[in-house]
Order: C-alpha cells, then sequence, then structure tokens
C-alpha cells in the first residue's frame, strides 16, 4: 500500500532497541541536564549531581513508555508518523516530569 512503511517486524524491533537501549543513553542525560540547570539557574555542579541522582530512575521509567511508544511509531505509515509522535511525545513529557 503506497504510503506505508516496508518495515518488517525485525527491523522496526531492531530499530526500537537502537532507540530505547542505546540513544537513550545520550539523550537522557541531556535532558535532565538542561532541566537542572534552569531550575538551578546555572549551578553546574548541581546539575551534574542531580544527573547522578535522576538518571537510573529516569531510564527505568523510559522503559517502561519507550518501546511501545517506539514499536507504535516504527509500524505508521510515514504521512501520520510525526503527529502521532508528536502526541505521545506530550505523554512523555508528563512522565518524565513526575521524575
Amino acid at each position: 500500500m503506497k504510503g506505508f512503511t516496508d518495515f518488517s517486524k525485525r527491523k522496526i524491533f531492531l530499530s526500537m532497541l537502537m532507540d530505547v537501549f542505546v540513544l537513550q543513553w545520550f539523550t537522557t542525560p541531556v535532558y535532565l541536564f538542561i532541566v537542572d540547570m534552569l531550575e538551578s539557574y546555572g549551578n553546574i555542579i548541581y546539575s551534574f549531581n542531580e544527573i547522578k541522582r535522576k538518571l537510573l530512575p529516569a531510564m527505568f521509567a523510559s522503559w517502561k513508555f519507550l518501546p511501545i511508544y517506539k514499536i507504535i511509531v516504527y509500524s505508521l505509515p510515514l504521512f501520520i508518523r510525526p503527529t502521532i509522535a508528536y502526541m505521545l511525545a506530550v505523554v512523555w513529557a508528563a512522565i518524565m516530569s513526575f521524575v
């Protein structure tokens, strides 16, 4: 069908694994650093201490939601993928706000 991805289930699964278990280790600390820098009005030492404290809980929280999110997003047609991804990102931001 035109407009649908030609991803097999294996490609979707491997893409999800790469995003959730590899790339997440780079993006979550950056997110936490930015949030903590804003909270502390630029105190870098505070931000790094908060990253040490919050990183593992944030990663475990993400592993509850992100695999399902990635499987849903990667299996959607290309023309609707950004819309659904942004809607699910709002849910993800709400989850991260409690970490």
